[in-house]
Protein backbone atom coordinates (compact mmCIF):
# COMPACT_ATOMS: atom_id res chain seq x y z
CA UNK A 1 0.00 0.00 0.00
CA UNK A 2 2.80 2.40 0.87
CA UNK A 3 4.44 1.72 -2.49
CA UNK A 4 1.25 2.78 -4.29
CA UNK A 5 1.29 6.03 -2.34
CA UNK A 6 4.91 6.82 -3.11
CA UNK A 7 4.46 5.90 -6.77
CA UNK A 8 1.41 8.20 -6.77
CA UNK A 9 -0.61 5.54 -8.54
CA UNK A 10 -3.92 7.22 -9.38
CA UNK A 11 -5.20 3.90 -10.77
CA UNK A 12 -5.09 2.51 -7.22
CA UNK A 13 -7.32 5.22 -5.71
CA UNK A 14 -10.66 3.32 -5.95
CA UNK A 15 -9.16 0.23 -4.29
CA UNK A 16 -7.47 2.34 -1.61
CA UNK A 17 -10.77 4.12 -0.91
CA UNK A 18 -12.40 0.73 -0.30
CA UNK A 19 -9.56 -0.30 2.02
CA UNK A 20 -9.88 3.00 3.90
CA UNK A 21 -13.57 2.23 4.46
CA UNK A 22 -12.85 -1.34 5.58
CA UNK A 23 -12.61 -2.91 9.01
CA UNK A 24 -8.92 -3.93 9.07
CA UNK A 25 -7.33 -1.12 11.08
CA UNK A 26 -3.79 -1.68 9.82
CA UNK A 27 -4.96 -1.57 6.20
CA UNK A 28 -7.06 1.55 6.88
CA UNK A 29 -4.06 3.34 8.39
CA UNK A 30 -1.89 2.72 5.34
CA UNK A 31 -4.66 3.26 2.79
CA UNK A 32 -5.50 6.66 4.29
CA UNK A 33 -1.82 7.64 4.21
CA UNK A 34 -1.40 6.45 0.62
CA UNK A 35 -4.50 8.36 -0.52
CA UNK A 36 -2.95 11.57 0.76
CA UNK A 37 0.39 10.84 -0.86
CA UNK A 38 -1.21 10.15 -4.24
CA UNK A 39 -2.92 13.54 -4.25
CA UNK A 40 -6.16 12.56 -6.01
CA UNK A 41 -9.17 14.68 -4.93
CA UNK A 42 -11.49 11.66 -5.28
CA UNK A 43 -10.17 10.60 -1.86
CA UNK A 44 -11.29 13.72 0.01
CA UNK A 45 -14.79 12.49 1.07
CA UNK A 46 -13.32 9.24 2.40
CA UNK A 47 -10.56 11.10 4.23
CA UNK A 48 -13.10 13.50 5.74
CA UNK A 49 -15.06 10.48 7.02
CA UNK A 50 -11.81 9.01 8.42
CA UNK A 51 -11.53 12.00 10.75
CA UNK A 52 -14.30 10.32 12.79
CA UNK A 53 -12.59 6.91 12.97
CA UNK A 54 -12.17 5.18 16.34
CA UNK A 55 -8.48 4.52 15.68
CA UNK A 56 -6.22 7.44 16.61
CA UNK A 57 -3.64 6.65 13.93
CA UNK A 58 -6.28 6.54 11.19
CA UNK A 59 -7.43 9.98 12.31
CA UNK A 60 -3.88 11.35 12.40
CA UNK A 61 -3.14 9.92 8.94
CA UNK A 62 -6.36 11.46 7.64
CA UNK A 63 -5.34 14.86 9.04
CA UNK A 64 -1.97 14.69 7.28
CA UNK A 65 -3.56 13.33 4.08
CA UNK A 66 -6.08 16.17 3.88
CA UNK A 67 -3.20 18.61 4.20
CA UNK A 68 -1.25 16.84 1.46
CA UNK A 69 -4.35 17.03 -0.75
CA UNK A 70 -4.80 20.73 0.05
CA UNK A 71 -8.45 19.98 0.87
CA UNK A 72 -9.93 23.40 1.60
CA UNK A 73 -13.23 21.77 2.60
CA UNK A 74 -11.38 20.19 5.55
CA UNK A 75 -10.27 23.55 7.03
CA UNK A 76 -13.14 23.87 9.59
CA UNK A 77 -12.55 20.31 10.87
CA UNK A 78 -8.80 20.84 10.98
CA UNK A 79 -9.27 24.06 12.96
CA UNK A 80 -11.38 22.05 15.41
CA UNK A 81 -8.54 19.51 15.79
CA UNK A 82 -5.95 22.29 16.15
CA UNK A 83 -7.87 24.04 18.93
CA UNK A 84 -9.06 20.98 20.87
CA UNK A 85 -7.73 20.96 24.44
CA UNK A 86 -5.12 18.20 24.71
CA UNK A 87 -5.04 17.83 28.49
CA UNK A 88 -4.81 14.17 29.52
CA UNK A 89 -5.51 12.87 26.02
CA UNK A 90 -2.43 11.72 24.11
CA UNK A 91 -4.42 11.43 20.87
CA UNK A 92 -5.42 15.09 20.85
CA UNK A 93 -1.87 16.03 21.78
CA UNK A 94 -0.70 14.33 18.55
CA UNK A 95 -3.58 15.58 16.43
CA UNK A 96 -2.98 19.25 17.23
CA UNK A 97 0.45 19.61 15.58
CA UNK A 98 -0.71 17.40 12.72
CA UNK A 99 -3.67 19.74 12.18
CA UNK A 100 -1.42 22.82 12.27
CA UNK A 101 0.88 21.22 9.71
CA UNK A 102 -2.05 20.26 7.47
CA UNK A 103 -3.54 23.75 7.68
CA UNK A 104 -0.18 25.25 6.77
CA UNK A 105 0.08 22.98 3.74
CA UNK A 106 -3.47 23.80 2.61
CA UNK A 107 -2.68 27.50 2.85
CA UNK A 108 -6.24 28.73 3.40
CA UNK A 109 -6.48 32.18 4.99
CA UNK A 110 -9.52 31.04 7.04
CA UNK A 111 -7.10 29.12 9.28
CA UNK A 112 -5.42 32.37 10.33
CA UNK A 113 -8.71 33.86 11.45
CA UNK A 114 -9.83 30.64 13.16
CA UNK A 115 -6.59 30.25 15.09
CA UNK A 116 -5.85 33.83 16.16
CA UNK A 117 -5.71 32.86 19.84
CA UNK A 118 -3.26 30.01 19.18
CA UNK A 119 -1.04 32.22 17.01
CA UNK A 120 -1.09 35.02 19.60
CA UNK A 121 -0.06 32.57 22.34
CA UNK A 122 3.24 31.92 20.49
CA UNK A 123 2.39 28.26 20.05
CA UNK A 124 5.31 27.10 17.88
CA UNK A 125 3.16 24.85 15.71
CA UNK A 126 0.60 27.62 15.19
CA UNK A 127 3.31 30.11 14.27
CA UNK A 128 4.82 27.67 11.75
CA UNK A 129 1.35 27.11 10.27
CA UNK A 130 0.76 30.85 9.96
CA UNK A 131 4.13 31.30 8.25
CA UNK A 132 3.37 28.45 5.85
CA UNK A 133 -0.01 29.95 4.93
CA UNK A 134 1.66 33.25 4.15
CA UNK A 135 4.40 31.58 2.06
CA UNK A 136 3.44 31.69 -1.62
CA UNK A 137 6.00 28.98 -2.49
CA UNK A 138 4.30 26.49 -0.22
CA UNK A 139 0.87 27.34 -1.61
CA UNK A 140 2.16 26.67 -5.11
CA UNK A 141 3.16 23.07 -4.31
CA UNK A 142 1.10 20.40 -6.07
CA UNK A 143 -1.17 18.11 -4.07
CA UNK A 144 0.27 14.83 -2.83
CA UNK A 145 3.72 13.84 -1.62
CA UNK A 146 6.22 12.64 -4.20
CA UNK A 147 9.14 10.40 -3.31
CA UNK A 148 12.42 12.31 -3.76
CA UNK A 149 14.09 11.17 -6.98
CA UNK A 150 17.43 10.37 -5.32
CA UNK A 151 15.68 7.72 -3.21
CA UNK A 152 13.83 5.98 -6.01
CA UNK A 153 16.71 3.66 -6.87
CA UNK A 154 18.90 3.95 -3.77
CA UNK A 155 16.53 2.52 -1.18
CA UNK A 156 13.10 1.32 -2.28
CA UNK A 157 11.95 0.62 1.26
CA UNK A 158 13.02 3.94 2.71
CA UNK A 159 9.33 4.91 2.94
CA UNK A 160 9.02 2.57 5.90
CA UNK A 161 11.57 4.39 8.01
CA UNK A 162 10.96 7.16 10.47
CA UNK A 163 13.13 9.62 8.58
CA UNK A 164 11.34 9.19 5.27
CA UNK A 165 7.94 9.69 6.87
CA UNK A 166 9.34 12.83 8.47
CA UNK A 167 10.28 14.10 5.00
CA UNK A 168 6.62 13.68 4.07
CA UNK A 169 5.53 15.65 7.13
CA UNK A 170 4.65 12.70 9.37
CA UNK A 171 7.17 12.44 12.22
CA UNK A 172 7.30 9.70 14.81
CA UNK A 173 5.79 6.67 13.08
CA UNK A 174 7.71 4.22 15.25
CA UNK A 175 9.23 2.49 12.22
CA UNK A 176 12.99 2.03 12.48
CA UNK A 177 15.71 1.18 10.05
CA UNK A 178 19.31 0.35 10.79
CA UNK A 179 20.17 0.58 7.09
CA UNK A 180 19.47 4.29 6.66
CA UNK A 181 22.15 6.17 4.80
CA UNK A 182 21.68 9.87 4.01
CA UNK A 183 23.97 9.50 0.99
CA UNK A 184 22.53 7.73 -2.08
CA UNK A 185 24.37 4.51 -2.88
Amino acid sequence: ILGLGWMQSKDAVPALIELAKGTDVRMKRRAVQALGQIGDPRAIPTLMASLQDADATVVQNAIFALGWLKAKEAVPDLIRFATAPAANDWRKAEWRPAAFRALGRIGDERALAGLEKEIASTNAAALAMAAAIRDAKLRARPAGIAQPAFLASADRFYALTRRFNALGGRPGTGARSTRYSPVPR
